[in-house]
């Protein structure tokens, strides 16, 4: 298995194998952190004070939750083998914290791209480990041409259509 990361100065992606990183991820397979270990650990290296960071995961878990008892229903149909956790962590991911700059999706995707890669993925090695794990359990998602919806943790419809020169989805 591999990562892409790309080079501030560069639009072209650098490879590495996940192999350079395992020992980051090691202890993970024995003693599974929970969302609140994976925020914290994740808030705390951003320089987040203990006060702050509390809050933080308070409200990160609570707009999850409330996200997930929506659409508990439909994830669980679609998605049978996919625990609640799970379902919160990848929930977690898309919201946007009261802080904008302690939003998850944004320290998360700093780090995968900071200069220093190993120091870059230890600030967020909790939290990328379960939500890599979350995600395995999804099946892939092939849109329909009339159903093009993204879901995120945020309470607007982003309508997307498939860009007939590069078969990608773009929003419209």
């Amino acid at each position: 298995m591999s990562l892409n990361f790309y080079d501030d100065n560069e639009d072209t992606a650098k490879e590495e194998s996940i192999n350079n990183y395992i020992d980051l991820f090691y202890n993970y397979e024995i003693n599974l952190p929970n969302l609140k270990e994976a925020l914290n650990q994740m808030f705390a290296s951003s320089g987040a004070s203990e006060k702050i960071i509390e809050e933080l995961i308070e409200d990160i878990i609570s707009k999850s939750e409330k996200t997930i008892k929506r659409n508990l229903k439909k994830i669980k149909e679609k998605y049978p083998e996919i625990t609640e956790d799970d379902s919160l962590i990848i929930s977690s991911y898309t919201c946007e914290s009261k802080d904008s700059n302690f939003s998850p999706y944004r320290l998360l995707n700093t780090s995968l791209v900071s200069k220093n890669r190993k120091n870059g993925l230890e600030k967020i090695s909790k939290y990328l480990y379960i939500l890599l794990n979350a995600l395995r359990k999804l099946k892939r998602y092939y849109p329909e041409p009339d159903n093009n919806y993204l879901y995120r943790c945020i309470r607007a419809k982003v309508n997307l259509m498939i860009d007939p020169l590069n078969k990608a989805l773009v929003p419209y």
